[in-house]
């Protein structure tokens, strides 16, 4: 494949633009800082001003990336970007297809076990390797005395809109998608009905809502209440971060 030269388009953020370029034509060997650079255009919308209409555009028309592989990209940083040094060094030196495959499976806390797991498999052994690590797999899980249980299935809901409803609503996906670096609309659309029931919830589900919105995002959340001069959620995140920094 020939090189990719930088297009025409707005000057602000230039440097980070060519360099982006740079780092396209070899990404195999680098991956990872290109996986950084294209988290920073992706959350700051740098591809606007570079005269782009859309994140898809400028992946597709500019880099020549499939959508998909841009997304694994962005969503490999978002993920490991914030891991220990260590846990980055070793997820790095993976290679991006592998690295994807560990997206919302290796955690600081296990990525020690996983690294011994996966020592020197190739990139299909690995895959069998994790099945079962991911939530969804049809591997059997442990249930309470120890019996098998099948995990959970998603159900298949269907709904009559409008064309203006119809049109909102796939706005609102499109929306949600892009903030949640996934291209499934149920998990979007989990987002947006979280996010309503946290507008609008009673003091009893407040914290049902927060939980229901970790265990959706993968992310710990703490919660303060400025007037009680409390932590209301999330206290055990910060006792664990307390002792992290000891």
């Amino acid at each position: 494949m020939s090189d990719l030269v930088v297009m025409q388009g707005g000057k602000e953020h230039s440097d980070e633009r060519a360099k982006i370029i740079d780092l396209r034509n070899k990404v195999e060997e680098s991956y990872w800082e290109l996986s950084k650079e294209l988290s920073n255009v992706y959350q700051g919308s740098y591809y606007i001003a570079w005269g782009f209409a859309s994140w898809k555009e400028y992946v597709e028309s500019e880099l020549q990336f499939a959508l998909r592989k841009a997304q694994y990209l962005v969503s490999i940083q978002d993920w490991f970007g914030r891991m220990k040094p260590a846990v980055q060094e070793w997820v790095q030196s993976l290679g991006w297809t592998k690295a994807k495959e560990l997206i919302g499976v290796v955690t600081d806390e296990n990525a020690a076990d996983w690294k011994a797991r996966l020592e020197g498999l190739t990139y299909a052994e690995m895959v069998v390797e994790l099945k079962g690590g991911k939530k969804g797999e049809e591997t059997p899980l442990e249930g309470e005395g120890g019996d098998r249980v099948a995990p959970e299935k998603p159900e298949r809901k269907a709904f009559s809109l409008f064309p203006e409803q119809s049109q909102n609503v796939a706005a609102a996906l499109e929306k949600a998608k892009a903030l949640a670096n996934t291209e499934k609309d149920g998990h979007a659309l989990d987002l947006i009905c979280s996010d309503f029931l946290a507008t609008n919830a009673s003091d009893d589900d407040f914290f049902g809502v927060l939980r229901r919105l970790e265990k959706t995002s993968g992310l710990r959340l703490v919660a303060y209440d400025k007037a009680a001069d409390a932590v209301v959620f999330g206290a055990d995140l910060l006792d664990e971060l307390s002792g992290d920094a000891e």
